[in-house]
């Protein structure tokens, strides 16, 4: 069992615990495509919590969409090139926990020179996300039960002067990148 950990922010850093998504139950898979109707999130590009903001930067990615990922802030499609692949890539993901970062949560070798490093405040979200594909045929070859192999990321978001989220930072097996607005990659 997962559970939903909100940690104190600073002030002036509120973030509701509406703003957290829960954890997903086991076997739980939500999936973006190449298109809104077949995407079951509903808020991709809008920008107005933290899983809004983490679906936008997974369909940037899964849409090679650039009108997307420069709204996210993000030049990433440029730098992976793939737009070859997108009619047929699918993303499906599940929300692990979340959490509003405290000064004890971040680690104090995250604390250099990279100015979008963590900060109190910022939103982590892991989740788990499997890449699939469709068939010539359309047909989906993503396996989603409880035990569908998957790999686990970390997000980091956070808000803007603006009261919008942006994406800070992505850990995945190959390590962090981190994101924000394209000035910090590590």
């Amino acid at each position: 069992m997962v559970l939903v950990v909100s940690a104190p922010a600073l002030a002036g850093e509120d973030v509701a615990a509406q703003d957290l998504p829960p954890a997903d139950p086991p076997g739980t898979w939500w999936r973006i495509t190449q298109d809104a109707d077949s995407t079951d999130s509903k808020c991709i590009g809008q920008l107005t919590s933290p899983l809004c903001a983490v679906e936008s930067w997974l369909a940037c990615y899964t849409r090679s969409d650039k009108s997307l990922c420069a709204l996210a802030e993000l030049d990433y499609v440029d730098r992976q090139n793939s737009f070859k692949s997108a009619l047929y890539k699918i993303t499906r993901y599940h929300v692990v926990a979340s959490w509003v970062l405290g000064e004890n949560d971040i680690p104090r070798w995250y604390r250099h020179a990279c100015t979008m490093a963590w900060r109190p405040g910022d939103v982590v979200i892991d989740t788990d996300e499997l890449e699939c594909w469709r068939d010539q045929h359309r047909r989906e070859r993503c396996p989603t039960g409880a035990a569908a192999p998957s790999d686990r990321f970390r997000h980091v978001v956070r808000r803007g002067d603006d009261g919008l989220w942006r994406f800070v930072g992505r850990e995945g097996p190959s390590g962090w990148h981190w994101l924000y607005n394209g000035t910090c990659y590590e």
